[in-house]
């Protein structure tokens, strides 16, 4: 940065003004300007980025007594222009997104000066309709004497300003034309001073890697190793993409530089590197989690959000919750399967689960939550955040532990949040209820970019954008691919293209992208001695080459490491061998669900059902597929208890039976919703009613297809010894037939395979075998019910010479021909018991180990978390 001066000797003491097109150059200007200060007399360097300077004119200017429009910040032009849309159509799927755009495209207007008549002599459909809303927008800012923050020059140049001090732009790519404009006024004819910095690079140096990830990982290796051999120089990663990677890339520099900050308990520091890229302020844990706090006001929380305050330690609200009770308040609440709470239910959880300090903190704070009425309670937005901020310092929010350097600038950040939302007062002025307050703080969190501030480090992390201008030692470059270098463009969509390529607005054409890529990429290559260019071979399955404005880049790949640097974290491994010991001598715990899961891995049946291991349900509206298929059986064992057999079935008028059905249904239904203290709404009650009632009916009428038959078990229990195990069962159903032999019958509403049965000399679903064993010789046919809405059918085995419905096949006909299929159903029963029995016989002795049997038991498990087979063996699967 030293040429700056060194060219220009004279602005040392002239002390122009400097003006650069974003912040980090203006700051870099002063950098410069500091390192060779050694007069103490020297007057302090002005330099401003473009905005900057725009507002410490304003502020320069004498407006007492003047009727001087009121500046709109981001957040409240959006706000008009949600206003507008609301005003306008009511029917807008995205309004939020639509004002985003238009709050754009609006900002090109003024940029590049495009009158509004000219907009309307080349208005297509979609910029008439453009039009109607800007000009309503207009007239909202006329009424409350306004304007946006990007109308400032526009608005400087009707006052008497005039600088007489030299203005140097420095690193100005190009100009807008109202900048242009201001410039040639404020500067009263005064040419300003362009100047780039120039620096020729020495070497030039080209790879490819297979995907990103390589990538990335290559060059942050590739700096780590630069900085350890000289922590003086200035090295570079620019990132085209580093917005949309962000995360990612974030990782990688964490595990290459402090791969220690997550795996200890000390407190995070400044890393050593800069990343330009911002976040979402909704995306650090300590804002997220006071929002959801805040859902307590709500009359239905979302269970998410009882989760993060539960778990979140920057809450007092569990500070004396001992880990294990906030994990079991949370298994109550997720059992109940709703997707929302009350408060006063999650009250009286916590008083169930004896969780003191819990309920009487969630106690306190509900006294501040608004009782709802019929009426809604309406307050000024100021009165509704004062009210937040409240319950968060009740709640004991941001925690009562010493923030981190991280911690401490998001625990900052809220206050700028909050007086950011505050601001939105003066646009709304009406109240407003308690919904819409907590809307827009959530999207003025959302909407508010936060970048962390980190020390200078010789590492920046850049955009496109913040690279430019800036002078580096080193440089690497990723992403320089044929599908992002140059980038596509991405006209406006309410300006006509015709008219964007005519007033040179970014991104109107691919021809105005190939020139701004030329010119970013000359500007690299002039601004560093040595230069490294990327690009991965792959994007999402698509093959990809370096762009072609890198064609003549000497290829010395030999010179970069072939194999990233990598860093480990010394681990401790504790073996535990404390598995539960059972009593062999008492009934298996999960009876034959244990022994289907065993078969498709020990460590899954030891888990789920010895160690009571499973992931909590997922809340839902309504009825899920588990609450579905236990009420389905329940009304199957309840409606055969009235009918009892297939005579009875043929003797109902059809009109009494569906009474009879859909009487049954619709007082199961209500029951199971108060047994299992499961809401359902009047509306999912009654699909839920019509829909059972359909697949009831059609299933009967499938009953009256078949041959006689009496139903002489219904959902009756009993035990089984197989092999050294003993067996709770519980049928859903054994019918005797016209000949005296029994039908077990095994209710399905999901996938059914009568496969799985024998395949290959195993038998991978035991649970039909198994009934079947029970009776032996008596059983000639075993089926499954299949009752899955759109499939329903009897699918299973039978005897050589019973007569049964078509889709039940003979023994012969059942299984696939990889062996030998058994010749009658006897010599079936025999097979399955010879093959279950040593699967018994084998599960006391063997241990206890991840062994599935297929990569399918492995992608349908919940128990991973528990047993990590992804990462003792990440290719299984």
């Amino acid at each position: 940065m030293t040429s700056l001066f060194e060219q220009h000797p004279e602005w040392l003491t002239e002390q122009p003004v400097f003006v650069s097109p974003n912040l980090r150059l203006s700051r870099t200007v002063t950098a410069a300007y500091n390192l060779l200060q050694d007069q103490s007399c020297w007057e302090p360097l002005t330099s401003y980025a473009w905005n900057q300077w725009l507002y410490a004119l304003y502020n320069r200017l004498d407006l007492k007594g003047r009727d001087v429009p009121i500046l709109l910040s981001s957040q409240q032009e959006l706000l008009l222009w949600n206003q507008v849309l609301r005003d306008t159509d009511n029917q807008l799927l995205n309004p939020r997104g639509l004002a985003r755009q238009l709050q754009k495209t609006r900002t090109l207007i003024i940029q590049y000066q495009i009158p509004l008549e000219e907009l309307k002599q080349t208005a297509h459909q979609g910029t008439e309709q453009f039009i109607d809303w800007l000009e309503a927008f207009e007239r909202l800012l006329r009424q409350q004497r306004r304007i946006c923050e990007y109308e400032l020059a526009d608005w400087l140049l009707t006052q008497p300003i005039r600088i007489s001090r030299l203005v140097v732009l420095y690193e100005f790519p190009e100009l807008t034309p109202l900048q242009q404009r201001f410039l040639e006024v404020a500067l009263n004819g005064v040419e300003p001073v362009f100047f780039f910095e120039q620096k020729s690079h020495e070497h030039l140096f080209v790879s490819d890697y297979a995907d990103a990830q390589e990538q990335y990982q290559a060059a942050i290796s590739w700096a780590k190793t630069q900085l350890e051999q000289n922590s003086h120089q200035k090295i570079a990663i620019i990132a085209p993409q580093l917005s949309d990677d962000l995360v990612q890339i974030e990782s990688l520099l964490q595990q290459t530089f402090h791969p220690d900050m997550w795996s200890t308990f000390q407190q995070r520091q400044s890393p050593g590197y800069n990343i330009s890229a911002s976040h979402s302020a909704t995306s650090f844990q300590i804002i997220s989690d006071a929002l959801s706090l805040l859902t307590l006001n709500h009359q239905e929380i979302p269970v998410e959000a009882i989760d993060r305050v539960l778990h979140s330690p920057y809450f007092l609200l569990p500070k004396h919750t001992d880990f294990l009770q906030a994990g079991m308040i949370d298994r109550h609440i997720r059992a109940r399967k709703n997707p929302t709470i009350r408060l006063t239910e999650l009250i009286e959880i916590t008083e169930q689960a004896g969780c003191t300090v819990l309920h009487d903190a969630l106690s306190q704070l509900s006294n501040t939550v608004p009782k709802y009425s019929k009426r809604q309670i309406l307050r000024t937005l100021w009165e509704w955040l004062h009210l937040f901020q409240q319950q968060l310092i009740l709640a004991g929010w941001p925690g009562n532990h010493e923030l981190d350097t991280y911690e401490y600038q998001q625990a900052s950040l809220w206050q700028d949040i909050m007086n950011e939302c505050a601001s939105l007062e003066s646009v709304i002025q009406k109240p407003i209820g308690l919904e819409a307050a907590l809307q827009y703080l959530q999207q003025t969190a959302q909407q508010t970019q936060f970048h962390l501030q980190t020390i200078d480090s010789p590492l920046q992390v850049l955009g496109v954008l913040e690279s430019r201008g800036l002078l580096f030692d080193k440089i690497w470059i990723c992403g320089m691919d044929h599908n992002h270098w140059p980038p596509s463009p991405n006209p406006d969509p309410f300006i006509p293209v015709p008219l964007q390529k005519q007033k040179n607005i970014p991104q109107c054409s691919a021809e105005k992208e190939l020139n701004y890529a030329r010119q970013i990429t000359a500007e690299w290559l002039s601004h560093c001695n040595e230069i490294w260019v990327s690009y991965a071979h792959t994007d999402n399955d698509s093959t990809q080459l370096l762009s072609p404005l890198f064609q003549q880049g000497e290829n010395q790949l030999s010179l970069l490491a072939s194999t990233p640097s990598e860093v480990f974290v010394e681990t401790e491994t504790i073996a535990d061998h404390s598995l539960i010991h059972l009593d062999w001598n008492t009934p298996l715990p999960g009876g034959t669900h244990f022994l289907k899961d065993y078969i498709g891995c020990p460590f899954k049946a030891w888990a789920k059902h010895i160690m009571r291991s499973e992931a909590p349900p997922d809340p839902v509206i309504g009825l899920d597929y588990q609450d579905r298929g236990i009420l389905l059986h329940d009304i199957m064992e309840q409606l055969w208890r009235q009918i009892r057999d297939q005579q009875t079935l043929l003797e109902y008028d059809p009109e009494k039976l569906f009474q009879l059905v859909a009487g049954l249904v619709g007082r199961r239904v209500n029951r199971y919703s108060v047994l299992s203290r499961r809401y359902i709404s009047p509306i999912h009650r009654d699909l839920e009613v019509k829909r059972l009632c359909k697949i009831l009916m059609l299933w009967l009428e499938i009953e009256k297809q078949r041959p006689p038959f009496k139903v002489i078990f219904n959902e009756s229990s009993q035990q089984y010894d197989i092999g050294t195990l003993t067996l709770n069962i519980r049928f859903d159903r054994i019918d005797k037939l016209a000949d005296g032999s029994l039908m077990v019958v095994d209710y399905k509403t999901g996938e059914t395979n009568v496969n799985a049965w024998l395949n290959n000399g195993q038998v991978n679903d035991p649970q039909v075998p198994i009934y079947s064993l029970v009776f032996q010789q008596e059983v000639k046919v075993a089926a499954f019910a299949s009752l899955k809405t759109g499939h329903m059918e009897l699918i299973g085995v039978k005897d050589n010479n019973i007569n049964e419905i078509e889709t039940i096949k003979p023994v012969t006909q059942a299984f696939s021909k990889e062996i030998p299929s058994p010749e009658n159903f006897q010599q079936l029963i025999e097979l399955w018991h010879s093959i279950l029995s040593r699967v018994a016989e084998d599960i006391p002795s063997q241990p206890i180990v991840a062994r599935p049997a297929s990569p399918t038991v492995c992608r349908q498990c919940d128990q991973q978390p528990f047993c990590r087979m992804e990462l003792e063996n990440p290719n299984h699967g």
